[in-house]
């Protein structure tokens, strides 16, 4: 399932490679739902695949607004304790 957010770009990490060809970057934008009362919430976003859709986010500079398109990913551990973990797996994100 897709799900879709707009907010404002705020920062990109580093690109890691993870295997020979596949890279990982992460990259958080700030959410506000609108409501003057709201708190903005920087939300944490992640791409793996190869260089050039990692390099999506080379042409935005803070502030700019984008619209990103993602799947909810979830897993869990079993190392003896059951341990959860999400992430937020970016499908396409457009420059508003």
């Amino acid at each position: 399932m897709t799900y879709t957010v707009r907010g404002k770009f705020k920062e990109s990490q580093e690109v890691k490679e993870l295997k020979e060809g596949v890279f990982a970057r992460n990259f958080v934008i700030i959410v506000n739902e609108g409501n003057p009362n709201s708190r903005d919430m920087p939300i944490i976003f992640n791409m793996v695949g190869k260089q050039p859709r990692i390099s999506l986010v080379d042409d935005l500079s803070e502030g700019d607004a984008v619209e990103i398109e993602f799947e909810l990913r979830g897993k869990q551990s079993f190392n003896g304790v059951n341990k959860y973990f999400n992430n937020l797996d970016v499908r396409h994100i457009t420059k508003l």
